[in-house]
């Protein structure tokens, strides 16, 4: 589900047109959504929230974005290396730490914020996964 709210536009039909919105995003199928976009696969319930997105000649030029996995009734929560990587390659540049031969990781906490404001764009990822060591420092209590 995906609920929109607070549309704003400005000179929308030029060429140079400005439009806007929040919306509210809730209990999206991550397995569908990952296999879609060929991003590697992460299974999970997927919530949060876009708010105050403007976008300005078909470009972002502000937004917050929250979203975060949260456990759903008989879905697992996994994600694979493939997924992994590409996470790694998008907020860090690292991706060479997951190379040990397995092919997926389970998780319990996973989420990103990001806000884009005057140009400068935050990224940031958080999560827990103690097999992995990339969401926790390893090793850690629960490893």
């Amino acid at each position: 589900e995906v609920l929109l709210y607070d549309l704003r536009g400005e000179d929308i039909f030029s060429d140079l047109r400005t439009i806007g919105f929040s919306s509210d995003i809730k209990g999206i199928n991550l397995g569908q959504a990952t296999r879609s976009l060929k991003v590697g696969l992460m299974t999970g319930v997927l919530q949060g929230s876009l708010k105050d997105i403007v976008i300005f000649d078909g470009l972002p030029t502000s937004f917050e974005l929250d979203l975060e996995a949260v456990p759903g009734k008989g879905v697992k929560q996994v994600i694979s290396t493939d997924a992994i990587k590409n996470i790694a390659i998008l907020g860090s540049g690292v991706a060479g730490a997951f190379e040990r031969g397995i092919s997926q990781y389970n998780y319990q906490k996973f989420g990103l914020y990001s806000r884009l404001k005057d140009d400068k764009l935050v990224y940031i990822i958080r999560g827990s996964c103690c097999q992995l060591g990339f969401f926790c420092h390893f090793p850690c209590d629960a490893c």
